[in-house]
C-alpha cells in the first residue's frame, strides 16, 4: 500500500498487556479527540484470527504505527516482530512509518537504533501533553485532507496545516517563476525606468579617471578635470591624466595631459575648476591647484598656460563673463582675488586698499578668501563664509564694475559659509545659492537653497540636514536646481517652486560622495548629467547620465 491510497487506519498503538491502562485511559482518547482513527489490539484486532494476522493487518493498512516503548514492551517477542515488520516495510524511515513513544525508561533495541529514531519523551509526565502534540502532528502529516468546500473555517485550517510543507513548496516555486516572467518581460517591478547609468572615464589606452573631480559642458564636449585631496599633491601623466574630453555625450573619452606638464617631467597637477565663455562654449578656462591658470579655444581639445608668473599658481575658483570671453577672474587658494581683461595674459589683483575710488561701495579687504563665485551680465558674485578671514567682511558681495567696487547682499551677521553659485537664466535672471549655516541649533537644517531676485535674498528655497553639494540650475523657461547630499540622494525643485524638494532616483553605492552637475549634450536642458566622485574605491569617479535604464542598472549604475 502507498501512502497515497486511502488507509483504513490513521495510526496503529502497538503496546504491552501491562501498560493497557495507560493507553485506554489517556493516549487514546486524545487520539481520537484529534479525529484520528485509531487502532488498538484489544479493541479492534477480528476475534478468532491469529494475532500475527491482525498485526500485520493493522501496520499494512495504517499510516503510522506508534509504538508505546517500555521493558514490558520489549519482553514480548510478539511486539518486536510488530516493530519488525514496520522495519522491513520502511528500512531507512524515509516514510516514518515507526514512531517510537517512550514510556518507561529502557534500552532501546537495535530496531530502534539503526538508523537512530527519534523518539517522543513520555517518561516526564509533565509533558505528556507537550510530546503529544508533536506525536498528533507527526501522524496528521501523512493523513490525506480532502480540499475543503464551502467556508468551514476549521476544515480550511486542517488542510493548511496537513499541505502546509506542500504548499511552501508550491508558493515558492510559482512566486519564482512569475518574478521570473516579470524580469524576461520587463513587467512590474522589472520594467525600465528613470536611473543612473554609468559611463567609465577610461581612454583608448586603458587610462582611468581615478581622481575626477569637475564636470563641464563645452559647447557639444564634455570636459572633466582631475584633483586630489590635496594642493600641491602631484600624480604622474601615466596614472592620472589631468583632463579628459569627450565629443560624443560620453561614449568615448579622450585624456588630454600634455600641457599640464609645467612643474615636473612626467608629472601632471590637479583641476581645482572649470569654466567656459558661455556665448560659444569654445572658450574654457580651468584653475589648477600649481600650475596657474589654463586656457583652451577649442572647447578643451588643447590648452595653453596664461598669466605665467603674473598671478599665482595655487587657484581654486574661476569665473568668465558671459558676454566677453577675455574677462576672466581667479581666486586663490589662499586668499586673494584677480582679475585679467584680455584673457589671462595680464593680471590685475582686486582685493586691495584703492581699488574702488569713488563712492559705490568699498574695496575688498586684502586676501580676502572666495569660497564660491559667479560672473553673469549683471556682475560678480563672491562668497566668503563666517569662519574667514578678517570675520567683519564675511557674507555675499556683488559687483557691477568688474571687481572694484563691492557691496554686501546677504549675511551681514556673518553667520554662513557660501558653498556654491549659480545663476538662473530666465525669466527673472535670478542668483540661487548654496549656504551652511554656522550657527545653526542643533536639531535645525543648517544646509540651505536661496534664491536672489532684484539684489535682495527670498527665504530659503530648500532645507537641508545633510551635507549637501553640487549645486545647478537647469537652463529651462522654468528652471529648476539640483543638489545631491553625500549618500547619493538628488533633490530638486524650481527656482520659484514652494514646498519639500521632489528627488531624482539615489545615486547607488554612494557613501561620503560629491556630486558635480553638467547639462547632457544628448538630452534635454532639464536633465542633468552628473559626475561622482567619492573616496570609496567601487563608486568613484564614474559619469553618470539620467535617462531610461533596464531595472538592475537603475540598483547598481
Amino acid at each position: 500500500m502507498t501512502e497515497n491510497a486511502r488507509a483504513q487506519y490513521d495510526v496503529f498503538v502497538s503496546h504491552a498487556s501491562a501498560d493497557r491502562a495507560w493507553v485506554e485511559d489517556w493516549l487514546l482518547p486524545r487520539l481520537e479527540q484529534a479525529n484520528l482513527r485509531v487502532c488498538v489490539g484489544f479493541r479492534d484486532f477480528v476475534v478468532g484470527k491469529p494475532e500475527i494476522e491482525n498485526i500485520q493487518h493493522a501496520v499494512a493498512h495504517s499510516y503510522r504505527s506508534l509504538v508505546v516503548v517500555t521493558p514490558a514492551w520489549l519482553a514480548s517477542e510478539l511486539n518486536v516482530f510488530e516493530a519488525q515488520l514496520l522495519r522491513y516495510d520502511d528500512p531507512l524511515a524515509q516514510r516514518r512509518k515507526l514512531l517510537p513513544l517512550i514510556l518507561k525508561p529502557c534500552d532501546l533495541p537495535e530496531i530502534f537504533t539503526k538508523p537512530k529514531l527519534t523518539s517522543a519523551d513520555f517518561t516526564n509526565q509533565k509533558k505528556w501533553e507537550q510530546q503529544f502534540t508533536r506525536v498528533r502532528r507527526d501522524v496528521e502529516d501523512v493523513i490525506p485532507v480532502p480540499f475543503p468546500r464551502g467556508w468551514d473555517w476549521s476544515a480550511w485550517r486542517r488542510w493548511v496545516r496537513r499541505y502546509r510543507r506542500e504548499i511552501r513548496r508550491y508558493t515558492i516555486a510559482l512566486t519564482a517563476l512569475g518574478v521570473l516572467i516579470l524580469m524576461l518581460g520587463q513587467q512590474g517591478p522589472f520594467a525600465p525606468r528613470l536611473g543612473w547609468s554609468a559611463v567609465d572615464l577610461r581612454d583608448d589606452l586603458g587610462h582611468t579617471a581615478q581622481d575626477a573631480f569637475r564636470i563641464l559642458r563645452v559647447d557639444d564636449a564634455l570636459v572633466v578635470g582631475a584633483a586630489s585631496d590635496f594642493a600641491n599633491d602631484c600624480k604622474k601623466v601615466a596614472d592620472l591624466p589631468g583632463l579628459w574630453r569627450s565629443e560624443n555625450g560620453g561614449q568615448t573619452w579622450k585624456a588630454v595631459t600634455a600641457t599640464l606638464e609645467f612643474k615636473l617631467p612626467g608629472q601632471t597637477c590637479t583641476i581645482a575648476a572649470i569654466k567656459s565663455f558661455a556665448a560659444t562654449g569654445r572658450r574654457v578656462y580651468a584653475a589648477t591647484s600649481d600650475v596657474g591658470l589654463l586656457r583652451s579655444d577649442n572647447a578643451g581639445a588643447s590648452w595653453d598656460a596664461v598669466g605665467v608668473g603674473q598671478v599665482p599658481e595655487q587657484l581654486k575658483l574661476v569665473a568668465v563673463s558671459p558676454s566677453n570671453p577675455d574677462l576672466v577672474f581667479v581666486a586663490v587658494t589662499g586668499g586673494s582675488l584677480w582679475r585679467s581683461t584680455d584673457g589671462g595674459n595680464r593680471w590685475t589683483r582686486v582685493d586691495t586698499a584703492g581699488a574702488c575710488p569713488g563712492a559705490a561701495g568699498r574695496a575688498l579687504p586684502e586676501n580676502f578668501l572666495v569660497n564660491a563665485m559667479l560672473m553673469t551680465d549683471a556682475g560678480l558674485y563672491v562668497g566668503s563664509g563666517a569662519t574667514e578671514r578678517p570675520p567683519s567682511y564675511a557674507g555675499l558681495y556683488y559687483s557691477r564694475d568688474d571687481g572694484a567696487c563691492w557691496q554686501r547682499q546677504h549675511d551681514g551677521m556673518q553667520r554662513y559659509r557660501y558653498l556654491a553659485l549659480a545663476h538662473a537664466p530666465n525669466p527673472q535672471n535670478e542668483i540661487v545659492m548654496l549656504t551652511q549655516d554656522l550657527r545653526a541649533p542643533y536639531d535645525a537644517k543648517p544646509y540651505h537653497v536661496w534664491r536672489i531676485e532684484n539684489g535682495a535674498p527670498s527665504n530659503p528655497i530648500g532645507e537641508f540636514s545633510q551635507t549637501v553639494s553640487g549645486l545647478y540650475v537647469d537652463g529651462n523657461a522654468q528652471p529648476r536646481w539640483y543638489v545631491a547630499d553625500f549618500f547619493g540622494k538628488v533633490y530638486y525643485n524650481y527656482v520659484r517652486g514652494a514646498g519639500t524638494p521632489d528627488t531624482l532616483a539615489p545615486v547607488n553605492l554612494c557613501f561620503a560622495c560629491l556630486l558635480y552637475f553638467a547639462q547632457d549634450p544628448r538630452a534635454p536642458a532639464d536633465v542633468p548629467l552628473v559626475l561622482m566622485n567619492s573616496r570609496i574605491v567601487f563608486a568613484s569617479n564614474r559619469v553618470l547620465r539620467y535617462q531610461i535604464v533596464p531595472w538592475y542598472r537603475a540598483l547598481l549604475p
